[in-house]
């Protein structure tokens, strides 16, 4: 079941990302990044390239989903090496199909996801009594949740990140990419609404900081 909703869900993501308010990027926004895409994708040795659309939020930013990459109007505005350091992190995930596996595992840990979702948003932050109740009638997807998904959604997360820094590394832009991480704080934006409810964000900057520049020093003493 888990296997055709995710192909379902692969199959609509077009209309999915209308529905979502992202749009196609302008002729002055394609012909802006047309060529940083092509030398992206040749220097990641790969011809395969996802819809790239647009999302109007001037904070710099990127998001991969099993069809798309979405760059906010911020990213766009970005310098070519920068921009270029976070297409080819976005084109790893996608040639990983990262996002794809991503919307499996969600479908997987459906039945726990909607339910302790449905705690968080009826109890929001708060505590007292219907916090403790609905927490008594819940406990076994919140334990699931919590030491179970969570920390494998977690560990998932940090395989993902690390691998798809790595490609960019090893394509060239492991420089540019560690400032687009370590100056401009620049981050992804998760699209699964497991993260929200494992409370997990991904991996620390600092951690993909320090292993891009394992991986540059290990180069540079090849």
């Amino acid at each position: 079941v888990a296997l055709v909703v995710t192909i379902a869900g692969t199959a609509v993501e077009p209309v999915s990302m209308r529905m979502r308010g992202y749009r196609r990027v302008t002729r002055e926004e394609a012909s802006h990044i047309h060529h940083i895409v092509e030398d992206v994708c040749a220097s990641m040795s790969g011809k395969r390239v996802p819809t790239i659309l647009a999302s109007d939020n001037m904070i710099p930013g990127a998001l991969g989903y099993s069809r798309h990459i979405i760059l906010t109007t911020g990213a766009l505005d970005l310098q070519t090496r920068h921009l270029a350091a976070l297409l080819a992190h976005e084109l790893a995930h996608y040639r990983n199909h990262d996002a794809f596996w991503d919307r499996f595992l969600s479908s997987l840990a459906f039945p726990v996801v909607v339910l302790v979702g449905l705690r968080m948003f009826i109890t929001g932050n708060g505590t007292g009594r219907f916090r403790f109740i609905t927490g008594a009638l819940l406990w076994p997807a919140i334990v699931l949740s919590r030491f179970v998904i969570g920390p494998a959604s977690a560990w998932r997360a940090r395989i993902c990140e690390y691998a798809a820094d790595a490609r960019a590394v090893d394509a060239g832009y492991g420089v540019a990419l560690l400032q687009v991480l370590n100056d401009l704080r620049v981050f992804e934006r998760s699209g699964s609404g497991l993260t929200a409810v494992t409370n997990r964000s991904g991996v620390p900057a600092q951690l993909r900081i320090e292993a891009i520049r394992r991986r540059l020093l290990a180069a540079a003493c090849e």
